[in-house]
């Protein structure tokens, strides 16, 4: 492993104990195995999210599958964390879904990782592609449509999906973090928590 790679895991472990994250040894485990890996981003993401949850005020553990158990107030849910790359197809022609199809590709390609009987959201981070905030309630619309028809019963373990753009931010709303609801999850996030995700600043 190069030497930057090995600074980069060993800032990302000094964050972490800063932050009071749980599970840190079995994590920084994983981001050595995959020091090589085209995929080590995704796996330091999982990091950087797990950070922003407890700045926020949220008692974080980084496990697997889901990525983060996350309790604030005793109450108990899960995220799953994705690093979001919109194919740059998109914009050469029709072949390729658009933004916020393949964001409900990725919620449904992940239903088997959420926990069953508990709230989940998915954390989609993204740092290169703009992706726009207003992509994510299109997608939040075909889950609640799924659910409403029958289509597939999975997307009720999904609570939401929150946004976190990583480098800009919407200069009118001055965020980087949006959470968007769903609308028949099996187990519904309490109200305090709700507004607490829903008011989640990066930075």
């Amino acid at each position: 492993m190069d030497r930057a790679k090995n600074d980069i895991i060993t800032s990302m472990r000094i964050c972490l104990k800063k932050a009071h994250v749980h599970g840190i040894p079995e994590y920084i485990d994983k981001l050595h195995a995959n020091s090589n890996n085209k995929n080590f981003a995704d796996f330091y993401l999982e990091g950087i999210a797990a950070i922003m949850f407890s700045q926020t005020g949220f008692d974080v553990t980084l496990r697997e599958a889901p990525d983060l158990a996350l309790k604030f107030n005793n109450e108990q849910f899960y995220a799953e964390v994705k690093h979001f790359r919109l194919k740059k197809q998109d914009q050469y022609g029709d072949t390729v879904p658009p933004a916020w199809k393949q964001v409900y590709d990725v919620a449904k390609k992940k239903i088997d990782q959420y926990r069953e009987h508990a709230p989940n959201i998915l954390v989609i981070e993204n740092n290169n592609d703009r992706i726009e905030d207003l992509y994510i309630p299109n997608a939040i619309g075909m889950i609640n449509e799924d659910v409403r028809y029958g289509k597939c019963p999975g997307f009720t373990k999904l609570n939401g999906i929150l946004l976190i753009m990583l480098d800009w931010y919407n200069i009118s709303q001055k965020r980087q973090v949006y959470f968007r609801p769903t609308s028949y999850p099996a187990v519904p996030l309490g109200l305090e928590l709700f507004f607490l995700l829903d008011d989640i600043h990066l930075g």
